[in-house]
């Protein structure tokens, strides 16, 4: 996931995996997520603000403000 303010905003019942996210705000306002394997790096600040019921697995969390 490139340029692009909240690319998944009020998503519901995802799985990610082995993915990058490399702008801001990737998963706000997110219900019923999972992550694997995904790289958040140090633009996609503020990311998980507001997502209820996440997952994080073997991720790499760069991003300042993530949760």
């Amino acid at each position: 996931f490139g340029k692009g303010e909240s690319p998944l905003k009020e998503a519901k019942n995802i799985q990610l995996k082995d993915s990058i996210f490399t702008w801001k705000y990737p998963l706000w306002y997110d219900d019923n997520v999972k992550v694997e394997n995904t790289t958040f790096e140090t633009m996609s600040r503020s990311g998980i603000w507001y997502t209820k019921n996440i997952l994080i697995k073997n991720s790499a969390l760069q991003a300042p403000k993530l949760f």
